[in-house]
């Protein structure tokens, strides 16, 4: 298969029929390689919604293979690649990042990261001769239908309501060390995102903790999760994600999350609710 003859296409707004094309291409891959490929396919949480985020190298009308970046704040794009195994080792994983390179160059992004999932041979290759180093590991861990989730609660939940937005930024913002900008900006975008449901827990009628359940055509995941710090320690976290789990359809559809690799404890609350790990994603510099 000769490099030449597959051609190359940058998106900025793809229509849903290609994006489930994607999604389906996706998945295919990664449950035939037993990776997590981190390409991310909703881009309404971009910080930058008129930059190209999705590239296809196309052979004929057959997807060879995609990269994705993922822009939650206006300094920083992590690139993901996913390329069909059949057209490995022809230059396409290098001609898609030196793509999404190119545009975060153009938009004035500094920081750019490059996303692996340790267990792929090939993706840890092509990560040693691009990238110039590991920044940090995420984990991304799924949970055993197995394990029963903890019962009782001092909190009470519902849905997220646009009236929350400040208070959620406020909370998202202090628990993970973001500016109130960034935080809001991307606590709007996940509320409005089609793919997204935002839940809130209150303690006394107060809101002390949040998260969002994403939809994907084969799993959902949890995201964004925070609690108040004066409240954090005590217990909250996993009562309030039981009960948000608790509410999730019981279809067998997989419940995954991805949670830095530092932060031992956010790992134990997950795995008392019995989420295991599948895989161990780095970032690299690039």
């Amino acid at each position: 298969m000769d490099h030449k003859y597959v051609r190359y296409v940058a998106y900025n707004a793809p229509e849903a029929a290609l994006l489930q094309e994607v999604e389906q291409f996706v998945s295919e891959m990664e449950r035939n390689l037993g990776i997590a490929s981190g390409v991310s396919i909703d881009h309404s949480l971009n910080s930058m919604p008129d930059m190209e985020s999705l590239f296809i190298a196309w052979s004929n009308r057959e997807i060879a293979g995609v990269a994705t970046i993922f822009n939650s704040t206006a300094d920083l794009g992590e690139i993901a690649i996913c390329v069909r195994p059949t057209f490995t080792r022809h230059g396409i994983g290098s001609a898609l990042l030196h793509l999404g390179l190119r545009t975060l160059q153009e938009h004035g992004v500094k920081r750019r990261v490059l996303i692996c999932d340790r267990k792929s041979s090939s993706g840890t290759h092509f990560v040693l001769r691009h990238a110039r180093g590991e920044l940090f590991r995420e984990y991304t861990m799924e949970r055993s239908a197995q394990v029963a989730l903890p019962e009782g609660s001092r909190l009470s939940i519902r849905d997220a309501r646009t009236t929350d937005v400040d208070e959620m930024t406020r909370i998202c913002a202090a628990a993970y060390g973001d500016s109130p900008t960034e935080a809001g900006a991307f606590i709007e975008t996940s509320m409005i995102s089609v793919n997204r449901t935002g839940h809130v827990g209150l303690l006394d009628g107060r809101l002390i903790a949040i998260c969002f359940i994403s939809e994907h055509e084969e799993y959902r995941s949890v995201n964004t999760v925070a609690v108040d710090p004066p409240f954090q320690g005590r217990g909250h976290g996993t009562e309030f994600l039981a009960q948000v789990l608790r509410q999730l359809p019981q279809d067998g559809k997989p419940i995954r999350l991805d949670v830095d690799g530092k932060n031992l404890h956010a790992i134990a609350v997950y795995r008392r609710l019995g989420f295991l790990g599948i895989s161990e994603i780095g970032y690299h510099e690039v």
